[in-house]
């Protein structure tokens, strides 16, 4: 009892230190701290109660605190919802890892109020940061564990865990969870462990006698803010999953992709009307009522909105609605052998379904020239957003983008992400950012090629190769880059920089078609490597510059978005970053505080009011 006593004494010790420790000694410490009380929890029985009360203590509060409570949170929201087949269906949603917490937060919006989102640290350790606590989902619930980590194929872990860590990890959670809430499934979302991942967490699982379907990922995955994953660029592809279950026969055996995710499947017939093929557990359709995700098998241009619109009229009398429909489409591609035959006219398709019918609308493309595409369309979205998933980009469409303006970011696996309005101008401006030096010229070439692709008959007039704080490309290699373009392209060539997020671009060099050479507007002075100058060595904002914030600051301004006041902190003394502190001040000068502050923490207020003073 005494060593008992004296190891807790000992933790405890450890923690009002962690924080000064060097990251590999933290990373020490917590795993013994972890070790010690998990030790002694599981032997409670043995120890005094006020030992007990301490350990419990520990176990359940300073334990999460130690590496959970420096994660961050995201809001939930129920903009993608989408209603789950199965009202009894239920998601618990497990994040292994602090950078992930937007992806899972995306994850438990598509079922928004019938999931709960738990952070776990490698340690085991977890808190529920949406949702009902485990204990609290509802009795008859059937749940499904969608864990998010990142793989290693090389490692054969997810998360960093193996798959008897996973399999740990995730009983552990289950002896949370009511006995009356039956837990069928689990899918592994990270990227690809291995191929035989999924199948050795089923083997770990089965020897406490917990047989639930594991399915788990092939490729590359990416979690969209609509809550869907691709992998390695598909969408629900028996190529990209591996899932497996036990048999009646106690074998492991396959199991491929469920048809059960609907409450109803049609087909249109020939005379444009609804036929109901299927339902879920039989059901008849005329007894369903809430929300309803339906299924359109072979759906064709011209008869498929108005047979939904039908039916829509016909589940409504019955108090039921069609809140997420997925359109299959049919033999033929919708705009085939039309002059419209882009993924554009599809979206617009998919946003007059959702105006009409008022559902979410999903369009798998199945034939033709964009198979393999998926179109999302949304009611509750605000500036008509659209989404569309090719194999080759993707493309959001919204009001919200400049109409004459067409931007994306380089993507490392040639996938790029377009950003297009949806009633933009004849004459447009392609804008690529570049955020890494490992880029290569061939393929900057090859996105802008899809994305010029997607625009149809639009005329490009110029393309923009954008850089900002991540990435300062030098400038023969911007040079080269610009020189590349344009040859390919026959379009003038612009490179521009952002020096602040939001800031005004600056253009440094140009070259139209057939010009000689290239044109230097600018020169993008290159920050010096960071010097540990003392801070009455720094260099003030010059007696000009301050001059202008102050004038500035006398005229009408427009005011900071959420705050009243922005205190802009300059860390080091090269003049670049303190001109870029500048510009950035220029923008609210009467709303501003400007400070200069060295690495340890002596500061002074160079332009302002004194921070006591706001």
């Amino acid at each position: 009892k005494k060593a008992a006593s004296d190891t807790l004494s000992t933790m405890e010790d450890w923690v009002s230190v962690i924080d000064i420790l060097s990251d590999e000694t933290k990373i020490m410490a917590l795993a013994e701290i972890n070790k010690n009380i998990n030790d002694l929890y599981e032997h409670l029985d043995y120890f005094e109660e006020a030992v007990q009360v301490r350990v419990k203590e520990f176990k359940t509060k300073t334990l999460i605190d130690l590496e959970l409570g420096t994660w961050s949170k995201k809001e939930v929201v129920d903009t993608y919802h989408v209603p789950l087949f199965d009202d009894n269906a239920f998601r618990v949603i497990v994040q292994l890892s602090d950078d992930l917490t937007q992806y899972t937060a995306y994850l438990a919006g598509k079922h928004f109020g019938n999931s709960t989102l738990v952070q776990m640290d490698q340690y085991g350790n977890y808190r529920v940061v949406y949702g009902p606590e485990l204990g609290s989902i509802p009795d008859g619930k059937k749940v499904k564990f969608e864990i998010l980590g990142h793989g290693n194929d090389v490692e054969k872990t997810m998360g960093k865990r193996t798959a008897a860590d996973m399999a740990k990890n995730i009983l552990d959670l289950k002896e949370h969870i009511p006995k009356t809430v039956d837990v069928t499934a689990v899918s592994l979302k990270g990227c690809c462990a291995g191929a035989d991942y999924g199948k050795n967490v089923l083997i770990e699982l089965n020897k406490k006698n917990f047989k639930p379907v594991v399915s788990s990922k092939l490729g590359l995955v990416q979690v969209y803010k609509l809550g869907r994953t691709f992998t390695s660029s598909t969408y629900h592809s028996e190529d990209s999953r591996t899932a497996w279950k036990y048999d009646e026969n106690g074998k492991i055996v396959a199991v491929p992709y469920s048809d059960e995710k609907h409450h109803i499947v049609i087909s249109v017939d020939e005379g444009g009307n609804p036929k109901v093929i299927k339902t879920h557990n039989n059901k008849d359709w005329r007894k369903f009522k809430g929300e309803l995700r339906v299924k359109v098998v072979d759906g064709e241009l011209s008869n498929t909105l108005n047979a939904l619109i039908d039916f829509q009229a016909q589940l409504k009398t019955q108090g039921a609605k069609m809140s997420q429909i997925d359109v299959e489409t049919g033999g033929e591609g919708w705009f085939e052998g039309q002059p419209n035959n882009t993924l554009r006219s599809y979206g617009g398709q998919a946003r007059s379904m959702t105006q009409f019918i008022g559902s979410n609308i999903t369009l798998h493309i199945n034939s033709g020239l964009h198979s393999g595409a998926t179109v999302f369309s949304y009611k509750n979205i605000a500036f008509r957003e659209i989404i569309i998933h090719s194999p080759e980009y993707i493309v959001n469409y919204s009001d919200a983008w400049k109409s004459g303006f067409i931007s994306f970011e380089y993507d490392g696996d040639n996938i790029p992400f377009l950003y297009v309005p949806i009633a933009y101008d004849p004459i447009i401006t392609l804008n690529i950012v570049i955020s890494t030096k490992d880029y290569t010229k061939e393929m900057v070439l090859s996105q802008l090629q899809q994305a010029k692709k997607e625009l149809g008959n639009a005329f490009v007039i110029k393309i923009r190769v954008t850089t900002n704080p991540q990435y300062l490309m030098p400038e023969q290699e911007s040079k080269d880059l610009i020189n590349y373009l344009s040859q390919e392209l026959d379009v003038r060539i612009e490179r521009v920089h952002i020096d602040i997020p939001n800031s005004e671009s600056r253009l440094l060099l140009s070259k139209n078609p057939r010009d000689p050479e290239i044109k230097i507007h600018e020169h993008l002075a290159e920050t010096t490597p960071h010097q540990d100058t003392p801070l009455h060595n720094w260099a003030d904002l010059s007696q000009e510059q301050i001059n202008k914030l102050t004038t500035e600051a006398q005229k009408p301004q427009p005011s900071l978005a959420n705050h009243d006041h922005q205190v802009l902190i300059q860390t080091e003394a090269d003049g670049n970053v303190r001109d870029s502190t500048f510009r950035l001040a220029s923008k609210h000068p009467a709303q501003t505080t400007i400070v200069q502050m060295q690495k340890d923490g002596t500061h002074q207020v160079v332009y302002g009011l004194d921070l006591e003073d706001i």
